[in-house]
């Protein structure tokens, strides 16, 4: 089921320069960005949406509007939508936010506050009807007509935050942009529109509207033996297949930082390094080679990147934080969420949506992992099941089993079963979580050090985060049959 920490417990090794250096305008690394899209032709009752024909309720114009069945927008963007025919009130749950929709009525309310709308939903053979333009305004999209097709295009920095970073920085009036978290700023270019974000804010890339430059901001966690000198040899060592235009070490108000500037035949890069006592801050800016790098419009943004955030109002907050100290994770597609210790990085295959690892420091390891019941099992069976398995799998002398508890985790009856785990000369001590609705099983599981262990308020912080996780039932006829994915025999190879 697990515990092998050389697997799931990833080790971050120092390679500042693997960000720094872009061997092209996109950067090479596995995103969960995703641009959500919808068009059709008005009148039709055929939609493409994300790339699949859907068929609905047909499209009409009326009014030099053009409306279309809300939920094949709200499928589209994985929210829930919620129609009662009786009041003709439709409710958009999307990233945490409730937007209502009220026939005959030109506002929405998101939040409880009242926006107008450009024209009035209405419901037609039970399907709620509401103007593209105005769903694109409420959720932060664009609505494009060409060649007679018309076309819903939404980018999502990060789908599974609570918190829609792109539509954030396109609607934002404000002229800094930083995180309150990880206590960095910068100056908010008109033309620069968020990319990417992954879940725990470490990386950040932002790309011009015209595509002529970019900027990526990576925070790092410090070592010991990171010093300036040892990471300039180790972004010097990264640079063997790109031309130093220069490279020194400066200092202002105070602050030391190395200055890279860099280039290959695509574009040219200029990179900023900071450390703090526990964290490294790398910031570049590439534009195309046939752009000047000199531009004082490039060297204004180096200038105002700074390690600090000003609560002001001045500077749009990227931080997904709450006030308990965790980010929320949502997965849409299964209908399930959690409040993540706010530093865990994210781990997973886009290919598997059903599995999903999570790694922080000093071997800290979780897991969600769901797969549909098997006929017959029950909660009970599941919890006894992997039990056996794991005591026939693992040494006893290695593995033992240290409580076990029957909770209830957000309305949901849960299995946990608590065991301790020797690698060589360490223990670790982990928690196996079970969860069971209709069809699916949930499975989650989460290993810390001994020294984590030890620590009384952070297994607080963690039982927390479990104890978080909530379930709405799965539309089984949608999803259809999930397999265990670490269990998939092809003949004598298990995938």
């Amino acid at each position: 089921m697990k515990k092998s920490v050389a697997i799931f417990s990833f080790i971050l090794c120092f390679l500042l320069a693997q960000f720094g250096a872009f061997a092209s305008d996109t950067p090479s690394e596995d995103k969960s960005s995703a641009e959500i899209s919808v068009s059709f032709k008005a009148g039709s009752d055929t939609y493409l949406v994300n790339g699949k024909n859907v068929k609905a309720e047909p499209s009409t114009q009326t009014g030099g509007k053009t409306f279309l069945p809300v939920k094949v927008i709200t499928d589209a963007l994985g929210a829930s939508l919620k129609v009662d025919l009786k009041t003709k009130i439709a409710v958009i749950t999307y990233n945490s936010v409730d937007i209502t929709l009220t026939e005959k009525k030109k506002e929405a309310i998101i939040s409880g506050k009242k926006v107008t709308i450009d024209a009035a939903p209405y419901i037609k053979n039970n399907s709620f009807m509401a103007s593209i333009s105005s769903l694109a305004d409420i959720l932060g999209a664009d609505a494009k007509t060409s060649d007679g097709k018309i076309t819903f295009l939404k980018e999502i920095a990060n789908p599974n935050s609570i918190k829609d970073f792109s539509a954030l920085i396109k609607d934002t009036n404000k002229s800094k942009v930083g995180d309150s978290y990880y206590k960095w700023s910068m100056q908010l270019p008109d033309d620069l529109r968020l990319e990417y974000r992954n879940f725990n804010g470490t990386t950040n890339e932002f790309v011009a509207a015209d595509e002529s430059y970019f900027i990526s901001i990576s925070i790092y966690d410090r070592n010991k033996e990171n010093d300036m000198d040892s990471i300039a040899n180790d972004i010097l060592d990264e640079m063997y297949d790109y031309t130093l235009i220069d490279y020194e070490i400066k200092r202002k108000n105070g602050t030391e930082f190395l200055d890279f500037v860099y280039r290959n035949s695509y574009n040219t890069y200029q990179e900023r390094v900071f450390l703090t006592n526990t964290k490294i801050y790398d910031m570049v800016i590439g534009t195309k080679n046939n752009v000047s790098y000199s531009d004082e419009k490039y060297g204004n943004i180096l200038e105002s990147f700074k390690l600090t955030f000003s609560k002001d109002g001045s500077t749009e907050d990227l931080s997904d934080v709450n006030a308990d100290g965790f980010r929320k994770y949502q997965e849409t597609g299964l209908n399930w969420s959690i409040d993540l210790l706010p530093d865990l990085r994210e781990s997973k295959d886009n290919n598997i949506q059903n599995r999903v690892y999570f790694y922080g420091k000093n071997d800290f390891s979780f897991s969600v992992k769901i797969y549909s019941l098997d006929k017959g099992e029950t909660l009970e069976s599941l919890t006894e099941n992997y039990e056996k398995e794991d005591s026939d799998y693992f040494n006893p002398e290695l593995y033992k089993i240290l409580k076990k508890e029957n909770v209830v985790i957000n309305g949901v009856k849960c299995n946990k079963v608590y065991y301790s785990m020797k690698y060589k000369n360490e223990t670790h001590y982990g928690c196996d979580i079970f969860l069971v609705d209709k069809n699916y099983k949930y499975l989650l599981w989460y290993e810390v050090s001994e020294e984590d262990y030890r620590n009384a308020n952070l297994m607080k912080k963690i039982e927390g985060m479990v104890n978080s996780f909530t379930i709405r039932e799965i539309d089984a006829k949608t999803v259809g049959k999930l397999l265990d994915p670490d269990k998939v025999v092809l003949s004598d190879k298990k995938r």
